[in-house]
């Protein structure tokens, strides 16, 4: 049985949609209702429901605000949105936040059922593989720590092969040192090892799909061997595709940059929206366009000026802000430094003689 919360600041609204639920879906329970976004709030703390069914346009705290509390306290509560069109903004909004249905009222009955119907079919895919996870995690830590197969997964993560394969010896040691030598035993501990690595990959976006053919009657040194083979793979083809997923992400962070860059911008921002660690991005973006983040921005900047400052009447400090300097008599030091002249001296024609 699920549960759902119904949240609209019109009564017959909750009544149309409570009939519905009612009669359409027998295995989900209405367990509340609100008519506003401060007891939605309040109801889904204390009732925890699986699923809200949300009015965005409310008085007071509306849908979307409402979203992002509840997300917070609730952060597997799924969403569906009810909006009229002229707040589809609002709608806009709050599937940013990972909210995959909304509806437009007036909603037919069938679009309704539907639009639950998927909601629960996600909800219940969630729940498998994080039962799956469990299961996973259960399985390997009856014969290896999480923490020793935590380190493999960063090791592989890395493109550590050597690494990867001195830890897997040791491991392989300290398993037969315990267990004895038991075929089936070694055999079905490396095949949950390999899946629970497989799953964290997954979860990195990374290939890292594993499959383990054991042949019959295979004797210690024979698995041994084999699994360093496939781990060898393993290592390859992820640090192939992290240098394919890193130079998409590179990509991604300089179309943002290109697109931003008329505001203050910090490395962290850009680096918060490629889901990349600060370090990690500034160490990429180095490594991958021979400057570092700030050159390419004030770079980025400076040109743009060039353009304006040639081609348009705007003022300097127009310009200043319209490139993303708060102050312009910063702006034109580093205009000058890097140009060679001021502002006002390219703008009349006096370049450089280096260009």
């Amino acid at each position: 049985m699920y549960t759902i919360l119904i949240v609209d600041d019109e009564g017959v609204e909750r009544q149309a949609l409570n009939m519905i639920i009612s009669k359409h879906l027998p295995d989900v329970q209405v367990i509340g209702e609100a008519e506003n976004g401060r007891q939605a709030i309040d109801l889904a703390r204390q009732c925890k429901p699986d699923v809200i069914l949300l009015d965005i346009k409310m008085p007071g705290i509306d849908g979307v605000e409402a979203v992002k509390q509840i997300k917070q306290a609730l952060p597997h509560t799924k969403f569906i949105m009810v909006s009229a069109f002229d707040t589809f903004e609002y709608a806009r909004q709050v599937m940013q936040q990972g909210v995959k249905e909304y509806l437009l009222k007036p909603a037919r009955t069938e679009e309704i059922v539907q639009a639950i119907r998927r909601t629960l079919t996600d909800l219940s895919q969630e729940r498998e593989a994080q039962a799956e996870q469990m299961r996973l995690r259960e399985q390997l830590e009856q014969a290896l720590s999480f923490e020793q197969a935590k380190t493999l997964f960063e090791l592989i993560k890395w493109g550590d092969v050597e690494g990867a394969l001195t830890h897997f010896d040791r491991y392989f040691e300290d398993f037969v040192r315990t267990v004895g030598e038991n075929e089936q035993k070694l055999k079905q501990t490396i095949t949950d090892l390999f899946s629970l690595v497989s799953y964290m990959l997954k979860e990195c976006h990374l290939d890292g799909d594993i499959e383990i053919t054991w042949r019959p009657s295979q004797s210690f040194a024979e698995i041994k061997q084999q699994t360093r083979a496939e781990l060898t793979r393993l290592v390859e083809r992820v640090t192939n595709r992290r240098a394919l997923h890193a130079h998409d992400l590179l990509h991604k962070a300089k179309q943002y940059m290109d697109e931003h860059y008329t505001r203050p911008l910090s490395l962290e921002e850009v680096a918060a929206h490629v889901r990349l660690s600060p370090h990690y991005f500034s160490k990429l973006f180095k490594e991958r366009f021979q400057m570092n983040f700030m050159d390419y921005l004030t770079g980025l900047r400076i040109e743009q000026a060039k353009q304006l400052l040639l081609h348009s009447d705007c003022s300097l400090k127009e310009i200043c802000f319209s490139v993303g300097y708060k102050d312009p008599n910063y702006f034109s030091r580093v205009f000058k430094k890097i140009t060679g002249v001021s502002p006002s001296e390219y703008r009349r024609g006096l370049l450089p003689q280096n260009g």
